[in-house]
């Protein structure tokens, strides 16, 4: 992930499908709700 042109995560997990997106958190339980992705 590069956020304000740097890298701020650089992950590879083989468990996992490939995508152009994905969202993670480390444990427990996470819901997210209303996520918009726009061009920018």
């Amino acid at each position: 992930m590069i956020l304000n042109g740097a890298v701020t995560a650089h992950v590879q997990d083989s468990k996992l499908p490939s995508g152009p997106i994905a969202l993670q958190y480390a444990a427990g339980v996470v819901k997210f709700r209303k996520i918009q992705i726009a061009e920018l």
